[in-house]
């Protein structure tokens, strides 16, 4: 039903001011903040069906000549989950002498994570000892469970024109992540067991832009590359206690393996410090077909080093069309893109991308995965290259094969 829906749709738009004569990769020469918002839907599994509202600002500042950004999101599901977001870019100095990025998010959502607390043939007889002696009573065998989280992140970066369109400097990420903690389920279930995280990241950050338009390229090329050193705090997850009375007692039913399961885990906690280097590489190439037609290309890596875990880095980072449902300690992927310009306001996408999990844990998934997106454009300011996108994507991942996405600019 929800793949039937999806086919049917429908973007709203309004525009403080909606007009074009032809789609040009020069921004024309205004003066003042020039206002836009688009509203939309979108399906993940994250919000399941969903509504967007995205106001957006264009200006520039003082003497530079690169237009500046301000994006605010609100994102509401049909789940009850939402998001809150400002984005923005902004240029200053003379001749565009420093760019100055930065994104906090707020997020509220109920999600089903993977229940890495199981215990499979052995969990009914652990759960007829009584919960003093194996503190195990309750447990869930089911292969996810809901968890209520929310999340603070902060990110940004700020470059300095060392020649020009390309900036160096300083980066920094914060992230904190906190989980509802649910009294009445057993102390050692997943729910309880998961820690909250606080993390922290900085390095340096370059970028080489010689974009025709960043927010409708028709032409050019782009090079990101940011290094940083992340740290994360995990914290008040559970300690699994003296679990040998639970273990003895199996080993008397003849479930070695349950047993054996259970002094394994005796002591664990998430709880603890993580220490790792993290490199996100960015590259984007655009060529003119026609008038009208753009070919567009991007490969992107997620790398950490080893002593990141092996579930970070998500197909969803790297590449259109996934969500995270697969990951491993790395990720890489790379999009293909025609972009079509059917009048001077609306305009057709479709594309394929392929991406891959490396060094992923026992039982993860290292495959080459793949997408495909069929989009919409609706040109919003043509002054700006500012259009709003609607892309229906298929994948062929286990679950969520169907995704919708709205937002502002292109993917990529």
């Amino acid at each position: 039903m929800k793949k039937l829906l999806l086919t049917g749709l429908i973007a709203s738009v309004f525009s403080g001011a909606v007009y074009a004569d032809a789609i040009d990769d020069k921004k024309a020469e205004q003066e003042g903040v020039r206002f836009n918002t688009a509203i939309g839907p979108f399906y993940d599994p994250i919000f399941d069906f969903a509504g967007s509202v995205i106001p957006t600002l264009t200006y520039e500042i003082g003497d530079a000549t690169k237009t500046s950004r301000t994006s605010l999101y609100g994102i509401y599901g049909s789940n009850g989950n939402w998001v809150a977001k400002v984005n923005t870019t902004n240029y200053l100095g003379s001749e565009n002498q420093w760019k100055i990025f930065a994104d906090a998010t707020y997020t509220y959502a109920k999600l089903d994570v993977m229940n890495f607390m199981r215990f499979g043939q052995g969990l009914d007889a652990v759960q007829a000892l009584s919960p003093d002696a194996a503190g195990f009573a309750g447990i869930s065998d089911s292969p996810t469970v809901e968890v209520e989280q929310t999340t603070l992140r902060f990110e940004g970066d700020i470059g300095y024109q060392v020649i020009e369109d390309l900036y160096i400097g300083p980066s920094w990420i914060y992230v904190d992540t906190e989980f509802d903690r649910d009294s009445s389920a057993p102390e050692y279930g997943t729910i309880n067991m998961i820690t909250d995280k606080e993390l922290t990241g900085y390095g340096i950050k370059v970028e080489y832009d010689k974009r025709s338009n960043p927010l409708t390229p028709l032409s050019g090329f782009y090079v990101s590359v940011n290094a940083q050193t992340i740290e994360v705090e995990n914290t008040n997850g559970s300690v699994v206690g003296d679990l040998s009375a639970a273990a003895d007692f199996l080993d008397g039913m003849g479930q070695q393996e349950a047993a054996a399961g259970l002094r394994g885990v005796q002591g664990m906690t998430l709880n603890g410090t993580d220490e790792y280097e993290n490199v996100k590489a960015d590259l984007r190439y655009y060529t003119p077909i026609s008038d009208s037609t753009t070919f567009a290309w991007r490969g992107m890596a997620n790398w950490n080093s080893e002593d990141a875990p092996t579930t970070l880095a998500t197909l969803d980072s790297v590449a259109t069309g996934f969500t995270m449902e697969i990951a491993g300690r790395s990720s890489y992927g790379t999009d293909f893109q025609l972009r079509h310009w059917l009048t001077n306001d609306i305009g057709i996408v479709g594309g394929v991308a392929f991406a891959k999990a490396q060094d992923v844990g026992t039982g993860g998934d290292d495959d080459i995965h793949y997408s495909g997106t069929v989009g919409f454009r609706y040109m919003l300011a043509p002054e700006d290259g500012l259009s709003m996108r609607l892309d229906i994507t298929y994948n062929d991942q286990e679950e969520d094969n169907v995704l919708a996405f709205f937002n502002v600019g292109e993917s990529f």
